[in-house]
């Protein structure tokens, strides 16, 4: 641990509660649609701060770096999970954006049925309450950990352990999910991470660098327009890179998107630079697939968990100026 250039044994000195320097909130929204949801704020000495969303799988809302908003975050707000919407496109209706979304585990893009199953756009394990088992404070860095369980009493019974490391004096976020096929049979899944990001780090004057197998990409975004338009492109990181980096110079504010490329081979950029829906997303996945379980299925892009199998995957978030 180092702060201001100071070791643990320094600042511990200097201090009558490390919380002034280091710390992990944990209370529960009581007014408006969140209202019942529980919040974890992990503060890490190092001009960084983290709200995660355990009724939320755990995911990443809002974060700022030196008082800097790095996510984005939707007008719905983080509605509790009572109120998600799982079938039809009814995940927006409660989507607060923030700069983790988990994004499947049956399925992502497009909703669609196949005549016996109807899977919802965006799948289902972001909208599900998580089981907290850790969540502490040691000598080097704030930890979180939760288990988040997507079943049902006779099919699918996947599980997502997820584990939240912010080291103290640091400006990064890990995290290392595992997913783990506890059922009898082999399930069919998908998964998608969508790191949502928005002004100020996001503007019109933002490098958005992305390595590619067909050369480094630059991306602009530019000013807000008037009229709805998204747009998505896919990337395939060449061998040996793994780092995406959004830069705003004006604020001298970085955010590098780390991850693992084994388990998450394809990056889908997502944007949208209308006018309040001023926002892109990063989204790391582990199948090229965007157009739902059933298209993914059907051109043979969909991965499979064996009985027992489980499938490891991490994403690293730093935030500096460059």
């Amino acid at each position: 641990m180092n702060i201001l250039g100071r070791n643990s044994r320094e600042v511990r000195d200097r201090v009558g509660d490390p919380g002034q320097i280091f710390r992990i909130d944990k209370f529960v929204s009581d007014d408006g649609p969140a209202r019942g949801s529980r919040v974890i704020r992990l503060a890490s000495g190092g001009a960084l701060e983290v709200e995660l969303h355990p009724d939320r799988a755990l995911d990443i809302g809002r974060v700022t770096y030196r008082g800097v908003p790095i996510a984005w975050l939707s007008p719905t707000g983080f509605g509790a999970p009572g109120l998600a919407e799982h079938l039809g496109d009814g995940w927006v209706r409660t989507w607060g954006g923030g700069l983790l979304s988990t994004v499947g585990l049956d399925s992502f893009g497009p909703s669609g049925t196949d005549g016996t199953e109807e899977f919802g756009t965006h799948g289902r394990i972001g909208a599900q309450p998580a089981t907290v088992t850790r969540c502490e404070i040691t000598d080097s860095q704030l930890v979180v950990e939760a288990e988040v369980r997507q079943a049902t009493a006779f099919a699918d019974s996947l599980r997502l352990t997820r584990r939240v490391t912010v080291p103290i004096g640091e400006s990064r976020i890990i995290v290392d999910d595992t997913v783990v096929n506890d059922g009898p049979d082999p399930v069919e899944w998908m998964i998608l991470y969508h790191v949502n990001l928005g002004w100020p780090l996001l503007d019109s004057h933002t490098d958005i660098r992305i390595p590619s197998t067909d050369g480094s990409e630059r991306l602009e975004f530019g000013e807000p327009i008037a009229e709805f338009q998204q747009s998505v492109v896919q990337f395939v990181l060449p061998e040996g890179e793994d780092t995406v980096t959004v830069h705003n110079p004006k604020l001298d504010v970085a955010l590098s998107l780390k991850y693992s490329v084994e388990t998450l081979p394809w990056l889908n950029t997502w944007r949208v630079p209308q006018r309040q829906r001023y926002v892109m997303a990063l989204e790391p996945s582990n199948t090229p697939s965007v157009a739902g379980r059933l298209a993914a299925r059907a051109s043979g892009d969909i991965a499979t968990l064996e009985s027992g199998a489980s499938s490891s995957l991490r994403l690293e978030f730093l935030l500096d100026g460059c």
